[in-house]
């Protein structure tokens, strides 16, 4: 019987100091590229999420006021569609949404949210970081969805400016997307 002795000296004990380091710096490296690409994906999703709730809002009211749907007005005995339809209010302090039926008998409130008046159906709050551009000439901001007019009204104005454009900027990222209402067909999207 033959016996056959084995060396440990071909065999590394562990690894040395500088593969430990080099093995760290690689991982610090990893972990703050995935963190930095997950706040931009977070700011990202912050101003889309701000886009989607303008969007949403408007098409939920302009099908409200095309399917005639309706409310208990507070001035109103007997529930009825709004008389000039459904909109959506915009402030840009706080970025807020507020849709309502514009129930308002009084001509000088026509077409704008009162709250005494008009019924409040929703409020959203847009994201911290999100703030709205001055991208229509006034603020608050009221586009109503009329069943007697063709054109999207905005800011009690029937002009036929084809396309109204709310444009909301991350704070952070200084990013922007805009919102846009074609007022002649009531399309809307976002870019």
């Amino acid at each position: 019987m033959k016996i056959v002795c084995i060396s440990n000296r071909n065999i590394p004990a562990g690894f040395t100091f500088m593969e430990l380091l080099i093995s760290i710096a690689i991982f610090v490296i990893i972990t703050a590229m995935v963190i930095v690409n997950f706040r931009s994906g977070q700011y990202r999703d912050e101003l889309l999420g701000g886009a989607e709730a303008i969007e949403t809002a408007l098409r939920e009211m302009q099908t409200k006021t095309n399917s005639g749907e309706t409310v208990k007005c507070p001035l109103q005995p007997e529930p009825s569609a709004p008389r000039d339809g459904y909109g959506v209010q915009i402030t840009d302090a706080p970025p807020l949404i507020i849709a309502f039926a514009d129930c308002s008998d009084d001509s000088s409130y026509k077409y704008t949210y009162n709250a005494t008046d008009d019924l409040l159906l929703k409020t959203v709050l847009l994201p911290v970081n999100v703030a709205i551009e001055d991208s229509i000439p006034a603020s608050p901001w009221n586009i109503v969805f009329s069943p007697f007019s063709e054109v999207v009204i905005v800011n009690t104005n029937y002009d036929i400016t084809p396309v109204v454009q709310i444009t909301l900027k991350h704070s952070r990222t200084e990013r922007e997307i805009t919102v846009k209402l074609n007022r002649l067909t009531g399309q809307t999207s976002y870019e």
